[in-house]
């Protein structure tokens, strides 16, 4: 097999790994065939960018940040005390993304063992020791969330301080005060007794493990899109010029209105051009909007977004021409990007298995089968 012949297997399983991992997801199916298959660069044609400043903002995230963090290497599991004596407590034993951390009275209770693992997170209840929104400003508020690597999980114990070495900040008790409910922050480090932390030196039991893929994470995982949007609202660069250049772009617009075709028409240098650019275009634009919606909250843009993938779940049946399978792959290549977004980080889709089929009847065949054309 020659190079190229092996690049371009490498790019057909890549889009049809993406493609199963969706499809499966929707229809709560398992495929164990898709992690053997997890392999080779995305496939896109030179003049189509997947929104400049999506690849700007994305490829700015440290090398550290990964797609679902590995389990912690347990170095010591027990309480952690702090201002007051009270214990370093995950507010009602809520294992929830999000839950609060919290000064308590300390009682023993699973909410108050926290592992500290080798890899530099801080681990209860099966989540890590989180700053909200990868935030690194005096003041953000510390909680529990999915382990997925990111700077925002990351503690080192410096003279009886917790760093968190991407911010530099220690955490603290607000206040300062030692109150049951004090809530947990990161602040610029002082040395003072609200900052003061006595780690546990073993003898507890490890929570249980966060183990097993989740969702978003195929292609962009939350704790990436976290990281961003916390960068995007701290302002800082190049995070915050890429989401302006993104926000002002052709593909987050909310006025565009889809073009969907049952039969898309590609043929070599564009010719003919039956849908061939409409689908390229709605596919950016429905993950341009995806990435919209999580980075602002605004649920106008998970609205379009869902707008035009319905659209096309709706119409396509298949794509024809000497281009239909470089075409097919592209577009794929955007497709569950968009869908993965919304289907596990915005509240309704009733025509997210619609879209699903689509992906596994439309898409998948073509794409597993890859392309000798023009040298692709």
């Amino acid at each position: 097999m020659t190079a190229a012949s092996a690049a371009k297997t490498l790019i057909s399983m890549h889009v049809a790994v993406m493609i199963n991992r969706l499809y499966s997801c929707f229809a709560a199916r398992k495929d164990s065939d898709m992690a053997r298959r997890m392999a080779g660069p995305t496939p896109r044609p030179a003049r189509i960018r997947l929104t400049a400043a999506l690849a700007a903002a994305l490829l700015a995230v440290p090398t550290g940040l990964v797609v679902g963090a590995p389990a912690a290497t347990a170095a010591t599991t027990g309480a952690i005390t702090g201002y007051g004596g009270k214990c370093v407590d995950v507010a009602a034993a809520n294992p929830a993304n999000a839950t609060p951390v919290q000064l308590y009275t300390c009682n023993g209770s699973t909410a108050q063992q926290w592992t500290v693992g080798d890899d530099g997170t801080i681990r209860a209840l099966g989540k890590c020791l989180n700053i909200a929104a990868a935030s690194t400003a005096n003041g953000a508020r510390v909680q529990i969330y999915d382990c997925n690597g990111t700077g925002a999980q990351q503690w080192s114990a410096s003279a009886g301080q917790l760093v968190n070495p991407t911010s530099g900040k220690c955490l603290d008790a607000t206040g300062p005060s030692s109150a049951d409910g004090t809530p947990l922050q990161i602040w610029s480090c002082t040395g003072t007794a609200n900052q003061t932390w006595t780690l546990p030196t073993g003898g507890g039991t490890p929570p249980p493990s966060s183990g097993g893929f989740t969702h978003p994470g195929v292609l962009v995982s939350r704790g990436q899109l976290d990281f961003v949007r916390g960068r995007v609202q701290a302002g800082a660069q190049p995070w915050a010029a890429a989401y302006n250049q993104m926000m002002s772009s052709r593909y987050a617009s909310l006025s565009r209105t889809p073009a969907p075709r049952a039969v898309v028409e590609c043929g070599s240098y564009s010719n003919p051009n039956n849908g061939c650019t409409d689908e390229r275009e709605d596919a950016i634009a429905a993950y341009t909007d995806a990435l919209a919606w999580y980075l602002t909250g605004d649920a106008r843009y998970a609205q379009k977004s869902i707008q035009i993938m319905d659209a096309w779940s709706a119409t396509i049946t298949s794509h024809t021409g000497s281009n239909a399978p470089l075409q097919t792959g592209w577009a794929a290549s955007a497709w569950p990007r968009a869908a993965e977004i919304i289907k596990y980080t915005y509240t309704s889709w009733p025509n997210a298995n619609r879209f699903a089929t689509m992906l596994r009847t439309v898409y998948l065949p073509v794409v597993r089968n890859g392309s000798n054309s023009n040298g692709n």
